[in-house]
């Protein structure tokens, strides 16, 4: 059974979490939203968008210079491939 259905939902959510944070702040949070909006878009066969949240993921993940920034980073790049 296909839950593609639902994964509109939840990319309605990380939209809507986006908006809660602010995009011009790099933060943990926000590197964690672009990683799971990417996982979304491709569950729905939507490769393309997904890697352009992977890349805004990684654009943020690496200004951080935390440990969870790179183990962010480090899942990005195992969704990439």
């Amino acid at each position: 059974m296909s839950r593609k259905g639902e994964y509109d939902i939840g990319i309605q959510w990380i939209e809507r979490g986006l908006n809660y944070l602010d995009d011009q702040e790099t933060t943990i949070e926000l590197a964690r939203v672009y990683r799971i909006g990417a996982l979304l878009y491709e569950r729905k066969d939507r490769f393309d968008e997904a890697i352009v949240w992977d890349e805004r993921g990684i654009a943020i993940a690496s200004e951080l210079e935390s440990r969870d920034g790179q183990t962010v980073l480090a899942k990005i790049y195992n969704h990439l491939g």
